[in-house]
């Protein structure tokens, strides 16, 4: 593989000093934004998670029909996965086109938990014990191979040293068995699927290949609308490092990044080992996690394709 094309796909960004390992499937911080059920249509939750804290803004109805928000603060615990807050009411506040006034607090209407089982789903304790299950709303996202289009960074740590991929998904080809289809980096060659069946039912897997066939990138993730928590797995020993994801230009070409200086990396630069070959065969991988072989071989054939 050329170091230009090499340069094209895998960046180490200055500014990132580590990338904090989070387990697949742990909330870690929720995240930020309307959440809702889908099958209570017309009530909503407005989340947002600092440190140990959270704030909870809620859209529901009073008991006669008329429209209520609450507020309520909190406390995160159990690592991320609870919280529970008050629901205090609040009324009286300021019309749209008038003048400012404070709203009035009129009264408490007990205590509402959550509880997460990822970053974007999650259920809801009302305080009479009624449980809902709830989720961030994916109103602009969509759902995958679609959702995983755009331009993602996946940023790790190997011992002492920190790297930042960057892919540019841009193309939907045929996936495998296990999959809903494939998102393709034709440039860098790599190819991300997400998995409904299989060992990996759940979670994305992707990989990156040279023109020859080799593995030299592989991943697997859990994705959480526009970010993802994982791991990068080594194709040369299987081992898995805490990994995290995060979408950095939407398929309409919107930049959710900043500039930043990078430089070119490959497997060496990675520590695991001066004498190694750039990537290894996909029959290789295979003997070690034959899920990640089938994505790879799968994306070697559609790119194959696109090349001709």
């Amino acid at each position: 593989m050329t170091k230009a094309l090499l340069a094209a796909s895998i960046w180490i960004v200055a500014i990132f000093s580590g990338s904090a390992y989070c387990a697949i499937g742990e909330p870690a911080e929720v995240q930020a934004g309307m959440w809702w059920s889908p099958q209570e249509s017309g009530r909503g939750y407005a989340i947002d998670a600092q440190g140990d804290k959270m704030v909870v803004t809620t859209f529901a109805y009073d008991d006669d029909g008329s429209m209520q928000w609450y507020f309520s603060p909190g406390d995160v615990s159990a690592g991320g996965y609870h919280w529970c807050g008050p629901l205090l009411k609040f009324n009286f506040g300021q019309p749209l086109n008038g003048i400012y006034i404070a709203p009035v607090q009129v009264g408490n209407d007990g205590t509402m938990c959550m509880d997460f089982t990822s970053r974007v789903a999650g259920t809801v304790t009302m305080p009479g014990g009624r449980k809902i299950a709830i989720q961030r709303q994916n109103f602009g996202v969509g759902d995958p191979p679609s959702a995983l289009l755009g331009g993602w960074l996946f940023a790790y740590s190997i011992g002492s040293s920190s790297f930042a991929d960057v892919y540019l998904l841009t193309q939907l080809a045929a996936g495998t068995s296990t999959g809903t289809g494939l998102a393709l980096d034709p440039v860098s060659r790599a190819g991300f699927e997400y998995q409904t069946s299989g060992v990996n039912a759940g979670l994305v897997e992707g990989v990156q290949i040279d023109s020859s066939g080799n593995v030299l990138n592989a991943y697997l993730f859990q994705l959480q609308m526009e970010e993802g928590r994982g791991a990068w797995v080594s194709p040369l020993t299987n081992t898995k490092y805490g990994m995290n994801a995060y979408k950095l230009r939407t398929p309409q070409g919107i930049n959710k990044r900043g500039s930043s200086s990078t430089v070119a990396v490959d497997l060496k630069a990675k520590g695991v080992g001066a004498a190694i070959p750039l990537g290894v065969t996909i029959d290789q991988l295979a003997a070690r996690d034959s899920a990640l072989a089938e994505l790879a071989h799968r994306t070697y054939e559609d790119l194959q394709g696109l090349k001709r």
